[in-house]
């Protein structure tokens, strides 16, 4: 009767594992790598969770890679720039919320957005004015003003670093932004946007 209730046991164990295998093929490496770091009881516990996540398609991976990426390139504009709400923008130019959204609108002012919410970049702003480079900038490059992913673009362009020391010297890098005061180095923006639509970037 014992022998018959220990290979009962075995095949038991054996189906288990099995299974196990099969159930730990489905779960992505961090959340392996992250269960084994914990205690025994706590990695089982870990594991279970992320087991019960079903496995996305492809668009829908696609989309959360995509929303990532957004996130990643706010957070990276607003390391490299002060970036003022649309009641700041306002008080600041002394107009109305009507006027900076016709000033958007028709590519008079850079505006970053996200998740629905509008950014404005400080660096465009000098004595309470918007540099004349900006509306010039927009329309030379051919920025679409409508175009949210295309405005963002730029503002992640602007926020770059540059190198302009000549060859020999030493590396001068310097904000893009910060060369929109000096109409000698419009040609090297443009160059510098069109090789970064070229490529993607």
């Amino acid at each position: 009767m014992s022998a018959i209730t220990e290979n009962s046991r075995e095949t038991l164990v054996e189906e288990l594992v099995r299974r196990y295998r099969v159930f730990l093929n489905r779960i992505p490496a961090p959340a392996l790598e992250k269960a084994l770091d914990l205690a025994h009881p706590d990695g089982l516990i870990a594991l279970a969770r992320a087991g019960r996540e079903e496995p996305l398609d492809v668009e829908t991976r696609n989309q959360l890679v995509m929303a990532r990426m957004r996130v990643k390139a706010f957070e990276r504009v607003q390391s490299r720039c002060e970036l003022l709400k649309s009641g700041q923008a306002i008080e600041l130019l002394g107009i109305s919320r009507e006027t900076l959204s016709q000033w958007a609108k028709a590519g008079r002012i850079v505006v970053y957005t996200n998740n629905g919410r509008k950014h404005y970049p400080a660096f465009q702003f000098r004595n309470n004015r918007v540099l004349p480079a900006i509306p010039r900038l927009i329309s030379e490059l051919g920025v679409d003003p409508h175009e949210v992913e295309a405005m963002n673009m730029l503002v992640q362009h602007l926020v770059d670093d540059v190198d302009c020391s000549s060859a020999g010297e030493l590396s001068n890098a310097v904000r893009r932004f910060t060369l929109l005061d000096d109409p000698a180095a419009n040609a090297m923006l443009k160059r510098d946007w069109d090789a970064d639509i070229e490529t993607g970037l």
